[in-house]
């Protein structure tokens, strides 16, 4: 798996999450963990089979809190959506979809919730990114799973995007005054919802740390918490708001193209369309502004979401 130096157990400040977690490596026949990568909500760690064990080495994707309480989100639990990747992963393997294959969730005797998964070898060899707009044309066409998404709080899209982007819009606010105004929330619900679209699964944090590839060929798309059951386009959009911000390293053009050869279909009004990328830039501003900040992304973001609030004012 792609990711930051490997280390030891436990980085400074997740002593606490992180604590039992060799002792439950070893009570599972893997050798103490190693980092491979951390994130704003997630420690990922490598094991290996212990000496003689019957195993592979495995992925372990440990939460640094057990609820998050971020400026994106509130309240959210660890355990839900270590879940949800589970039962997401376990729903796309059969049909050949590549993902990291949940193995299971266990918990340290702290009680923090630890997944495991089969470790996916990668390399740093760029995909395909026509196969991965393919990919992604593949995951929409697949009936939308039985599946009560975490952070979509039961609430078809529309309903959940005029309550959030207005939220987390005041919040950007409150750090960055005078960015603009937003319309009502009714009217944003109304809006959302003149889509035709069938809802499928949408993956929504599409960037090229979450593609272990290997000889340019994707091996799986990893991390599931942001899913949402939904519009397609809402896909497309916040992908295109990614593509801006180097570091993700995405191909826009070439995901399109990929996806609509494929038979991948968006049919948006520019309204949505704008309602969707606002509700992916407001949400980066405030990761660079608050939850991570970034004092070059930080002003890129923001200003961002102010060009996007000036645009939707032009098509309202």
């Amino acid at each position: 798996m792609t990711g930051s130096t490997e280390g030891t157990v436990g980085p400074t400040g997740d002593q606490d999450v992180t604590d039992g977690l060799a002792e439950l490596a070893g009570s599972l026949g893997y050798t103490p963990p190693v980092v491979l990568s951390s994130g704003v909500e997630f420690l990922v760690y490598r094991a290996s089979p212990l000496s003689g064990a019957a195993h592979e080495d495995v992925v372990l994707r440990v939460p640094r809190a057990r609820t998050f309480h971020t400026a994106n989100n509130v309240g959210v639990g660890a355990d839900g959506l270590l879940e949800q990747e589970l039962r997401i992963t376990q729903w796309l393997a059969p049909d050949g979809f590549p993902v990291a294959r949940a193995l299971g969730i266990e918990y340290t005797r702290t009680g923090t919730p630890v997944l495991l998964s089969a470790f996916v070898d990668s390399d740093a060899q760029a995909p395909d990114w026509s196969e991965v707009g393919a990919l992604f044309a593949a995951l929409h066409a697949k009936p939308a799973p039985d599946l009560a998404p975490v952070v979509q709080y039961g609430r078809p899209v529309p309903d959940l995007l005029a309550q959030r982007l207005p939220d987390r819009f005041g919040r950007l606010l409150d750090l960055r005054p005078g960015l603009g105004e937003l319309p009502e929330r009714a009217a944003i619900a109304a809006r959302l919802a003149e889509t035709s679209a069938e809802p499928a699964l949408l993956h929504l944090d599409l960037r090229r740390q979450n593609l272990l590839c290997s000889q340019g060929r994707v091996a799986a798309l990893i991390d599931w918490s942001n899913v949402l059951i939904g519009d397609p386009a809402m896909e497309l959009a916040r992908m295109s708001e990614y593509a801006l911000i180097p570091e993700n390293g995405l191909d826009e053009r070439a995901i399109r193209q990929g996806y609509e050869a494929a038979g991948g279909k968006s049919s948006v009004t520019p309204a949505a369309d704008l309602l969707y990328r606002l509700d992916a830039a407001v949400m980066l501003a405030l990761v660079f502004t608050s939850v991570a900040p970034d004092p070059r992304l930080g002003p890129v973001q923001t200003a961002r979401v102010v060009e996007l609030l000036r645009e939707l004012a032009d098509v309202w």
